[in-house]
């Protein structure tokens, strides 16, 4: 049984209709630009100020704790992955993430690592991803070292190395 495309009421293609109305929506005038959400406004940057990155960081840095205890880092390397953030901060963190203002780097490099944890755990069995960021690798990427020593030594492009590297194998690559 053939089913008829919808139209509209002038004949035209509904399908159609909602590309104009999707085109008008994000080419609006400059007086309309009030009606858009925030992160579409011009010269709007998302986490611009210290109240706006307040609002997730206290649930970002409790995920990374999480991560950093699946993945059984040291304090010591779990700060370096962090950017060499200091002790007092560190443990402050531990004990109560509440209140705390992550800069955009911090926020950047636990992104990271939470999408290299997803990616672990789409490559590897539970325990293996758990272990795979301490273990040694002899790949030549790591040349006998652990993967996070090399993301530490190399910050966020070794985080994206690694994360490139992961997605490539849960492709199949």
């Amino acid at each position: 049984m053939m089913t008829k495309k919808p139209t509209s009421e002038s004949g035209k293609n509904t399908k159609s209709n909602l590309y104009q109305e999707a085109a008008r929506f994000f080419d609006t005038a400059p007086e309309d630009r009030e009606k858009r959400c925030a992160f579409q406004k011009p010269g709007h940057r998302y986490f611009e100020n210290a109240i706006e990155r307040e609002r997730p960081s206290a649930s970002t840095i409790q995920a990374f704790l999480n991560i950093a205890r699946k993945w059984e880092l040291t304090e010591e390397q779990a700060r370096g992955f962090l950017g060499s953030v200091d002790v007092p901060t560190y443990l402050t963190w531990q004990a109560d993430p509440n209140g705390t203002s992550l800069n955009q780097e911090i926020l950047t490099r636990i992104s990271m690592a939470i999408s290299i944890f997803k990616a672990l755990n789409i490559c590897f069995k539970e325990t293996l991803a758990d272990r795979w960021v301490t273990l040694k690798n002899r790949g030549l990427l790591f040349a006998g070292q652990a993967p996070i020593d090399f993301m530490i030594e190399r910050g966020p492009a070794g985080m994206k190395t690694v994360r490139r590297l992961l997605d490539s194998r849960s492709a199949g690559n």
